[in-house]
């Protein structure tokens, strides 16, 4: 009887697994669209169309970035009505050349990836790239310029600091203290060539 009864479980788990198994198995592509090829220790490399829309979406992630940076900016300078204006025609050269950028950046192709790890770099091709990109930050900063020195001939002292990059603000004052992280440092601890 228990030998029937064990048989009978074993049968029902048998014919439950595949069911089981299918559950979980993520669900077929839709007709039409490729599968992803198999790529490197298992993983899958997404099909030529999911790769050209995340191209997209990146590519016009960096307008909106600019657009986001230029919002907070004209919050933080508390800008007065006769300063609007200038802000305004500056902000218009910005998102112009950062609308530009997106539009190159989305027309341009995306290598074949197998194809391109194949190829040896082209030394030649990426320095002329590097020419071309830098004669077209040349362009943008030739029209940026009188935007620019029209807005800050306008602003105070501090929302010219407030305009300033990040990254400038620290070249304009002294030098400031950087902590050490190397053995012995601790919180409150003056780097090693300031101890006594």
């Amino acid at each position: 009887m228990a030998s029937r009864i064990f048989v009978s479980v074993i049968a029902s788990l048998a014919l439950c697994a595949p069911a089981a198994l299918a559950a979980d198995a993520p669900p077929p592509p839709p007709p039409g669209q490729q599968s992803a090829a198999p790529g490197p220790e298992g993983t899958e490399m997404p099909s030529p169309g999911d790769m050209a829309k995340r191209h997209a979406v990146m590519c016009n992630d960096g307008y909106a970035r600019e657009v986001g940076k230029l919002a907070a900016l004209e919050v933080k300078l508390d800008l007065s009505d006769k300063q609007k204006p200038l802000f305004e025609k500056w902000k218009a050269v910005k998102l112009a050349a950062a609308k530009a950028h997106a539009k190159e950046c989305s027309e341009r192709m995306l290598p074949e990836p197998f194809k391109a790890r194949m190829k040896a770099p082209d030394v030649v091709a990426g320095l002329k790239a590097e020419e071309a990109r830098l004669k077209d930050r040349l362009s943008e900063i030739k029209v940026e310029l009188p935007a620019l020195a029209a807005l800050v001939a306008g602003l105070s002292e501090e929302q010219k600091a407030a305009l300033m990059p990040v990254g400038h603000r620290h070249h304009m004052g002294p030098p400031e203290r950087v902590p050490h992280d190397g053995p012995g440092a601790g919180p409150g601890m003056p780097p090693p060539n300031e101890r006594p």
